[in-house]
């Protein structure tokens, strides 16, 4: 299928030699042809040079330029600066493309003009007898499936990222207009997705299974510091501080594991008071505090009559897994809304 707007994929490349044939051949096999690939080499060290060079000779569709090492934010917008198409797609080097991912997510734009930015569903694989894939990972994968409609992707934007990156597809007017990725302290996809809503981009995503994204313990994700979750909940406190959900209500923090204590420090950090902390354990004698915050407890969370004292504050839910998405279904369940009446965070 060539009819339709070009579409022009940014990929930046360190040393991913053994995918790339995997990677690009998956792209050829792209039932829809009006494509290019916009490659920045970031400073490889094996032979992603030899390999991109020997594409490129075989489908002049794929441009590609080499840089020293910089990072994935600069080679993304270099990338950007290669694109001749009114759409711009992402992938990542080690990932496959399904035949059909570039025609239903082109199709999707085209008959949605209101929506700005997309991605799929997608799922994650490992090379056979390597490593398995952890069950947070999965986890993260199911619940992104899940969220399909525009406001089930707007709604979960600060539980976590709810759109894959490298299944981002975009109208390149939404890329200038958003200037581009930051290179900010926190994930650039995540980063880019916040800035997009406050910009007004409306989002959205393809049902389908479009990417297989492979999960190998050498991925920047598993090393570099802005994919921490010190540094996403910063991103969220930051990003929740701009479109003010933290104003009008007292906030309590919900939870008191790890979660709870990197939402205390980013609160902390950007100078956002909370009441209190709840968790599920009744303390007696002493009042429990948590990072200087004192902590009530409800021993029977399922109970509306528990949380009787927590109205018309605002809730920040930290806590993840089956246990959060018992609570928020809890509270829709209620009638509660967000942000209004809550906000989970994880």
């Amino acid at each position: 299928m060539a009819d339709g707007p070009l579409v022009s994929i940014l990929m930046p490349v360190h040393n991913d030699a053994a995918y790339l044939d995997e990677c690009i051949q998956s792209t050829i096999n792209q039932e829809y042809s009006n494509w290019e690939y916009c490659i920045v080499d970031d400073g490889s060290t094996d032979n992603s040079y030899w390999k991109l060079e020997k594409w490129r000779r075989i489908d002049k569709r794929l441009h590609y330029i080499s840089s020293p090492h910089q990072g994935i934010v600069p080679s993304l917008n270099a990338a950007a600066k290669l694109a001749n198409g009114s759409i711009i797609a992402r992938m990542d080097a080690d990932d496959i493309m399904h035949p059909k991912r570039l025609r239903e997510q082109v199709s999707y734009l085209s008959n949605h003009s209101e929506v700005g930015l997309i991605g799929s569903c997608f799922r994650h694989f490992s090379d056979a007898m390597k490593e398995s894939i952890p069950k947070w990972i999965l986890h993260h994968q199911d619940w992104s499936n899940r969220l399909l409609s525009s406001d089930e992707i707007h709604n979960n934007l600060f539980a976590e990222s709810p759109i894959a990156h490298p299944t981002f597809c975009m109208r390149k007017k939404v890329f200038y207009k958003l200037g581009g990725y930051h290179d900010s302290s926190w994930a650039e996809d995540y980063d880019f997705l916040h800035r997009a809503r406050i910009q007004g981009v409306i989002l959205g995503k393809v049902a389908s299974t479009l990417v297989d994204k492979r999960f190998n313990n050498e991925c920047i994700s598993n090393y570099e510091p802005r994919y921490r979750q010190n540094a996403n909940m910063e991103a969220k406190v930051y990003f929740g501080n701009m479109m003010q959900i933290f104003n009008g209500r007292d906030l309590w923090v919900v939870g008191s594991g790890g979660s709870a204590k990197s939402l205390l420090k980013a609160l902390q950090k950007f100078e956002i008071p909370v009441e209190g902390i709840i968790d599920n354990k009744i303390h007696q004698g002493t009042p429990r505090k948590l990072m200087g915050n004192s902590v009530s407890g409800i021993s029977k969370p399922e109970n509306e009559k528990a949380w009787e004292k927590f109205k018309n504050k605002r809730l920040l839910l930290a806590i993840g897994g089956e246990k959060g998405q018992q609570l928020v279904n809890q509270f829709n369940y209620w009638g509660w809304k967000q942000p209004e009446d809550f906000v989970k965070l994880v």
